[in-house]
């Protein structure tokens, strides 16, 4: 049978485990949020006088392509 000890360090490794994935899903997620905050921020700002230039279309384009790929 499994001793305290044994099953504690196991339990502790599963942990660390899990722990460590949701640390890199977090990140991930939120480096997509703030990709996505951006880019609506660039686009409320292109749209607030109603003309869209080549230079901020450029910038829209520019963030979609890395919230898409």
């Amino acid at each position: 049978m499994f001793e305290y000890g044994a099953a504690a360090i196991v339990a502790t490794g599963v942990v660390a485990v899990v722990s460590h994935v949701a640390t890199r899903k977090y990140y991930a997620v939120k480096a997509r949020a703030s990709l996505l905050a951006d880019l609506f921020q660039s686009a409320v700002r292109a749209l607030e006088d109603d003309v869209l230039t080549g230079e901020e279309l450029a910038k829209i384009a520019d963030l979609v392509k890395k919230l898409v790929g």
